[in-house]
């Protein structure tokens, strides 16, 4: 497994910093929005305007949390953590959607109670210019949220991105409900602050559901398109396949490949472009790369056979891709081994492929014995 270690910890020392730094900007914005509209909402009495302070009050801790998480995430490894701390991050942003969920839910309560029993509110200058500056503000953070999320490759981010697209939203509707109020003089702040929680609590279930994933395994395809493209590149390569990419963090990255080279090759040979390949690509794409190699003989039995196979497995689906064929004479029979690449949606089974396979070779003559190994891909 090779990888330029200095330009690793050098991305991601940038990367963590610039994280922090939009997480305090976050934390200053958020809790100036926080004081200025828990101000309005009090001298108001109004639900709504309140449930949206604290709504900001909860992106001031979420920013907080991320803040934390960068920074546990840049802990370099350890005996017992080997591959780094990355997933802080995640965890980090696990925290900050219970934390949002519960604080929608608490202000729901309030607000279901402000329907059962209203109170009167009333509307002054402040309200209006707290808005406005909310707007600006919010938009500001959105775009800034957004293009570091990109730039930085942060999920955490990009969830507080969308996080603040809803505030945007949840702001309009407090509008909304201060100009009903303001024409009609109908108080309809409770429905209002119910409608403002319930948005709280679906952005916190949507932030939960985005940092469970990676936490729990999300596949990389863009990644896996990216290596394969470039290991074909080398001219001496036959084929890859079996590209995986295991994700312990956006800047930590490990991959595995299978590369096929020609059989007749000596050990040395072979590993003088595998070693070549790794180091390339583990720069390039900022990877740890670990190649394995498949050695792919050329006989012409051999090459009978695959192609046969490769027939009868494509003409039951034409998704389904093969690999690492290879055939070992025997006395009195042939031991055929070949994998299977089929998709996550196909039907077909273990005992449909060796059926068909069983079949198509049956007018050479000879006994096969048929090990198949089956990969799933999305």
């Amino acid at each position: 497994m090779k990888a330029n270690k200095k330009s690793t910890i050098e991305y991601s020392n940038k990367r963590n910093k610039y994280g922090v730094i939009v997480g305090i900007i976050g934390v200053l914005s958020n809790l100036l929005l926080f004081s200025l509209k828990l101000l309005a909402g009090l001298l108001s009495k109004s639900i709504t305007f309140i449930a949206d302070a604290v709504n900001n009050l909860s992106d001031s801790i979420s920013a907080f949390i991320i803040i934390i998480g960068f920074k546990l995430s840049d802990r370099p490894a350890d005996p017992e953590h080997p591959y780094g701390h990355a997933r802080y991050e995640y965890i980090a942003g696990l925290f900050t959607a219970i934390f949002i969920i519960i604080t929608g839910s608490f202000l729901a309560k309030t607000s279901i109670e402000k329907i059962i029993t209203p109170t009167e509110i009333f509307i002054s200058l402040l309200t209006f210019v707290t808005i406005s500056l909310s707007f600006a503000i919010k938009i500001f953070l959105a775009i800034l949220n957004r293009v570091a999320s990109k730039k930085l490759s942060s999920i955490a981010l990009f969830a507080t991105a969308k996080d603040t697209r809803n505030d945007l939203v949840i702001t309009g509707i407090v509008l909304l409900s201060i100009i009903i109020f303001s024409i009609t003089k109908v108080n309809t702040d409770g429905v209002f602050g119910l409608i403002v929680s319930a948005a709280i609590i679906i952005s916190g279930v949507k932030l939960l559901k985005d940092t469970i994933s990676p936490l729990i395994g999300i596949g990389d395809q863009k990644m896996v398109s990216e290596l394969e493209k470039s290991i074909l590149t080398y001219p001496e390569v036959l084929g890859v396949h079996d590209v995986l990419v295991h994700s312990y963090g956006s800047s930590k990255k490990y991959a595995t490949a299978h590369v096929e080279v020609p059989a007749h090759w000596d050990m040395l040979t072979s590993h003088a472009l595998i070693d070549t390949i790794e180091r390339d690509l583990s720069n390039k794409c900022n990877v740890c790369l670990s190649i394995h190699i498949d050695p792919q003989s050329n006989d012409p039995i051999s090459l009978e056979i695959k192609n046969k196979v490769l027939s009868a497995i494509t003409a039951l689906d034409n998704k389904i891709t093969m690999h690492d064929c290879r055939v070992i004479e025997c006395i009195g029979f042939r031991k055929l081994f070949f994998d299977v690449a089929i998709p996550f949606s196909s039907k077909l089974s273990l005992k449909d492929i060796v059926s068909i396979v069983e079949n198509s070779l049956k007018e050479d003559g000879v006994r096969y014995e048929i090990i198949v190994e089956i990969d799933k891909y999305s």
